[in-house]
């Protein structure tokens, strides 16, 4: 989905609606009519659900930290709730608890992170690729100069990336090109 405005919101939406369509999917697949072992279930939701619900995050998400303003982190708190609720839904159904069971430890037996930790991993994880970019490649000197200098104005979610993980592109090693 582009938005030509650039409107979040819009696109906050737009990753809900389609967890919410893998969620709901995912719990077809574990009818007792299908008998998949909850290990399997673990495994095909890690694979598949949560890599199309994280993809291009660090593009349209900011973790939640204490380092950003806080009007900000409350919008992207609220987007991690439903995130995490929709991954409830799955959690569930993988250990085939009852609802009323606590979420986080729900998580833990079917060997998932917590929503916000692994948006924040991904998002971590695409800015430390992006600052080890070899000086060959064409992103390399506009991403070294987005990572080296600090904004204070009109930054970019590369700049906030960079300062929220204390990321510095002269301590990275550059991978080398095949």
């Amino acid at each position: 989905m582009v938005d030509n405005e650039l409107r979040w919101n819009n696109h906050a939406k737009y990753a809900i609606a389609k967890a919410t369509k893998y969620a709901l999917m995912f719990s077809r697949l574990t009818r007792p009519s299908t008998s998949l072992s909850p290990e399997f279930m673990s495994r095909l939701y890690i694979a598949v659900a949560i890599l199309r619900l994280t993809y291009a995050a660090e593009v349209w998400y900011l973790p939640v930290h204490r380092k950003i303003d806080a009007k900000k982190n409350r919008v992207l708190a609220g987007f991690t709730r439903k995130m995490e609720s929709i991954q409830q839904i799955a959690a569930l159904k993988i250990t085939g608890t009852m609802r009323m069971s606590p979420t986080d430890m729900i998580e833990i037996h079917a060997g998932l992170l917590l929503m916000s930790l692994l948006i924040a991993k991904v998002c971590h994880r695409s800015a430390m690729q992006l600052a080890a970019l070899p000086p060959l490649h064409l992103l390399h000197d506009p991403v070294r100069k987005t990572v080296c200098h600090n904004v204070m104005c009109h930054c970019l979610l590369l700049h906030e990336l960079a300062y929220l993980f204390n990321l510095n592109a002269n301590d990275m090693e550059t991978t080398k090109l095949v």
